[in-house]
Formats: structure tokens, sequence, C-alpha cells
């Protein structure tokens, strides 16, 4: 019995001592503190009030230790007004892969009172995953574990209204609901950054399955309401301390409306989504897009729909890039994907393009997915679309052509080929009247797609214009004379009006630009063509929005 008395005694006594320092502003056990850009140094805040009820302290001192090595101690002597004294310290720590801990005491002239241990605190840099079930990204097939890092971290988790409110070692092989969940490809992508630029990263992880974009839409009346997916997420922030230090947010959603939502509408929700993180999260420079990809059960022109607008907004908004699917290996429910070759895939891809936005990296080719630009109906029997990136590397995979679709006409796409940054379509007949093309890939394998050289398949696209190019002669009613045809050496081309004329291409039967000239000054020029293997070319003629294209033979 007196050891039960003289142990509560004891627990009395220190519980006191401990009560007598009151914390306002004090690191959590794995925290990450933002870095200043410019210094990389993010400011770790200690501050409270000791009350001198029992035996007073006039001091409270700080040691800091940088791994496990003391690095400082700081002290900051006490003046009470009546019997409560504040303490406020301020100690700079520099992003880097290295953990901080700081151990907190009271000094009362002869003993020093360990108050509070504080491990692994980290500065670096932070960034919002949003989305559904594949931003999410838990483990379907597969562990991300090989990406896990001391330097990824999460704060909270996202499922419920009463989260932890702790800091924690990120992971992806959970779900939303696990401390510090960031989902496979999130660790993929802090992985990179960690490993390539010493800078450890926050992913705070917002993400709700089955979910349309409506449902991510803020409660304007009260931006923080926990009952909304939006007011929980910046409620965590808030809390975490980063509301004002989120660099980026990676947006993966839009299969949930692909049954019954347009293009127009899509843009316009996300639109205002987009706008109010701005508004929320000042601080954030980019925003990423994962173009959906067929499967999930969706209809393909609501499938189609949203792709399109995915792809939209990255040509109608700033600082808002988009990453195909096309190209990665779905899980066994055509809907969700494997880590090897799926979100890992995934993960690398949109990996390159922060990378080079948000950490100054060189572009790097192929980082991009092949984008179309323009579609011409360059021959009655074949499609030629132009895309985007020319110094990139472009492959057909032999099938890629089902995953097309013609509008304005019957014909079907029977092959197709890569020359330079074209794709070449042949058609089964002749395609006059044709108006439109859609690209909508496929679910399942990873094959076959149009990639690019590091495997991202092509961006799909929805209704795509298909300019018929008009295919001119040297009759009279051509504005535009090429010969002599066939030719040898040299081609002479007269122009009815010249300045109106603003370029002329010379391209191979397969697409491959030859050459081209522009900025004319007389109406009739000659082009040296001595250098052209015999066979046939198309010559394109540009000119204010019109524009002709010529057979020319080369003997």
């Amino acid at each position: 019995m007196k050891q039960i008395i003289l142990t509560a005694l004891v627990l009395i006594i220190r519980t006191h001592i401990f009560s007598q320092v009151l914390f306002s502003t004090v690191p959590k056990n794995k925290q990450l503190y933002p870095r200043d850009l410019v210094t990389n140094l993010g400011t770790v805040e200690i501050a409270g009030v000791v009350n001198s009820t029992g035996t007073p302290y006039t001091e409270v001192r700080v040691e800091v230790f940088r791994g496990t090595g003391l690095l400082t101690t700081l002290s900051q002597t006490l003046t009470y007004t009546g019997s409560i004294a504040p303490f406020s310290f301020s100690y700079e720590i520099p992003a880097e892969l290295k953990q901080y801990k700081f151990k907190i005491y009271g000094y009362n002239g002869i003993t020093l009172t360990l108050v509070r241990q504080v491990s692994n605190v980290v500065a670096g840099d932070a960034i919002i995953i949003q989305g559904q079930s594949n931003a999410d990204a838990g483990g379907f097939s597969g562990s991300s574990s090989a990406y896990n890092s001391n330097f990824i971290r999460g704060y909270g988790s996202g499922y419920t209204t009463a989260w932890q409110k702790n800091w924690a070692y990120s992971s992806g092989d959970f779900w939303n609901a696990t401390l510090g969940h960031a989902g496979q490809w999130g660790m993929v992508l802090a992985k990179n950054i960690v490993d390539a630029y010493g800078i450890p990263v926050a992913v705070i992880n917002g993400a709700e399955g089955g979910q349309p974009v409506e449902y991510f839409q803020r409660n304007d009346a009260n931006p923080t309401d926990v009952n909304t997916n939006y007011g929980k997420l910046l409620k965590r922030i808030k809390e975490a301390g980063l509301q004002n230090n989120i660099r980026a947010v990676f947006w993966y959603q839009g299969e949930s409306n692909a049954f019954f939502m347009t293009t127009d509408m899509y843009k316009d929700y996300f639109t205002q989504l987009h706008t109010d993180w701005l508004a929320d999260y000042p601080s954030i420079e980019q925003c990423y897009i994962f173009q959906i990809r067929k499967g999930c059960g969706q209809p393909i022109t609501g499938t189609l729909r949203i792709q399109e607008a995915h792809r939209q907004l990255a040509n109608d908004l700033v600082n808002i890039h988009v990453m195909s699917t096309n190209g990665a290996q779905h899980y066994i429910d055509d809907c969700h994907f494997p880590f090897a070759g799926g979100y890992e895939f995934d993960g690398q891809n949109i990996y390159r393009l922060a990378a080079r936005d948000l950490y100054d990296a060189a572009e790097e080719l192929n980082s991009e997915p092949p984008t179309v630009v323009s579609a011409e109906l360059a021959a009655l029997d074949q499609i030629v679309l132009t895309l985007e990136n020319a110094s990139d590397t472009y492959n057909w995979e032999s099938g890629s052509e089902n995953d097309f679709i013609l509008y304005g006409t019957s014909v079907n796409i029977v092959s197709g080929l890569v020359s330079g940054n074209t794709i070449i379509l042949n058609l089964s007949a002749d395609a006059t009247g044709i108006t439109e093309i859609s690209y909508v890939g496929h679910k399942g394998n990873s094959t076959p797609f149009p990639k690019n050289a590091n495997g991202i398949g092509l961006l799909s696209f929805y209704k795509f214009p298909v300019d018929v190019l008009r295919l001119g002669d040297n009759s009279c009613n051509s504005t535009i004379k090429v010969y002599p045809n066939p030719a040898d050496d040299h081609i002479h081309i007269q122009f009815e009006e010249i300045q109106n004329v603003v370029n002329t291409q010379i391209f191979s039967i397969t697409g491959m630009l030859i050459k081209g000239q522009s900025d004319f000054e007389t109406n009739t020029v000659s082009i040296d063509v001595h250098e052209l293997e015999p066979g046939f070319y198309v010559i394109k003629f540009e000119s204010e929005g019109e524009k002709e294209v010529h057979i020319l033979s080369i003997e």
C-alpha cells in the first residue's frame, strides 16, 4: 500500500512539473515544415508560457540535434508577470535528408527538467493528390514499398471527419483511411523528388473513390466544412501548417462522370474547383491532370467526353498539364492498375513533368504525352495526324487503328504508321465527307497504342476536326501551279496571289517533312529537288487558313 501511495505521489509531482509549461506552438513528431524556396530553410517555432506554480523555472532551453549529433542549444531567460512567463524560439533547418530532434527543458537554476522531446522533424515541399480511386491508388496488385522513405511524410488521413492529428512516414499500399497515406503513384513521385533533389516531401492525399467531380467542390459558405471532401482536406492542411506552401495539385478523377456529363459541364466544375484551390492554397504553382483511361464499365462516348475535357483544360488554363494513362497496364478489373506497369508507370511519367516545372530540371525528350495538334485528309484514303513535340520519338503498335473513330464517313482505318511526328492512318476507301476523328484508347493491356519512346500512349481526344485539304492541279481553277511535274532537279511554283502564301512544305508520301519554305518575295519561285529519291511526294500550301496539296512526281 505504501508503494502504491508513493508511486501515485511521484506521478502527481511529475504531472505538476510538466503542467508548468503550456505550449502554444511546438513541433510534432515526424512533422515537415515548408521550406522557403529562396533560402531552402524551414522555420521551426516553439512558443508558450510557463506557470511559476511550484518551483519556478528561470530559463527554457532547447537542444537541437541533427541526426544523432547535438547541433546547438538555445536558451531564453524567463520574465514573469505575476505567475506567467512567455517564451518563444525560432530555429531554421535546411531542407535536406537529415532528421532533426528538439529537446525542450525547463531550468530552475539547479536542475534541468525535460518537458518535451520531438523527433524526426524535417523541412521540405508539400503537394496535394486529389480525385477518386485512381488518385487514392492503394495496392490492388503489387507493392510500392521499395519507394518508402523516411523523407516522405503525410498528415492525418482522408477518410473520416475524425482523422488522427499526427504526422507519419507515408506509404502507398493501403487506403485513404491510413495515417499518412500517399497512394502508390504518389510514393513513386515523391521518392523521385527525394532522391533527385535531396528534398523531403509531404504528400497530402484527399482522394475518395467512386466520387464525381461535383463531390469535390467547396462549400463557399464554410470552406472548412468537414462534411465535405474539400473542407476535410483544407482543414487537414491548415492543421499541418501547409496552407500557404502547397506547390502543386495532382488530379486523377473523372471515371464517375463518364456516364452522364458533357465535356463543357466537366470543364466548368473543374475550373471552379481550380479557382477555389488557388484562393485557399495561394502558393500553388502547377496542376497536373491524369487523363482517364477507357474502362470501369464506362460507355465509349461518355469516356471520350471526359477525356476531351482533360485535354482541353490543359490548353485553356494556365499552368495545367495533362498526362495520358494510355500505355499503362490495367488491373484485372479494367478500372484500376497494378503497381508494376501501372501506378509505378504513372508515377514516373508525372514525375518528369513535376521535375521540369517545380525543380527546373532540363526538359527530357518524350516527357509529354503524344498530343495531336492537327488532323488532315492529306489524300482521299489517308489521314495525317500531326503531333505536338516534333523532337520526340514515336512508335506505332499494330492494332492501334482499332481505337480510332471516324465521323462523316463509313470507311475504316485499316493500318497505321509513324513518320517523324506524324501518324499516318490508311483508310479502306475514299473518305470524302469526313468531318472529325476521335481516339479513345482501350482497356486492359498496355499494348497496342501509338506511343513515345518512354511508352506514354497517345493522349485521347474527341471529335477533333479533320481538315480536308484541297487537291490542286495545274488547271485554270487552281491558284497555285507546280511545274514541271514529273520533275528531276528543280520545280517551279507560281502563285496567283503571293502576299497570301504563308508556308510551303514538301512531304514524303508517308508524311515525313522533307523541306519547307516561306516568306516568298515573287509570285514564281524555284525549289531544288535534285536530292530527292524518285517517287511521289506531297507539296502542301497554306494560305490564311486555306490549304491546298499537289502530288509531285520525281523521276
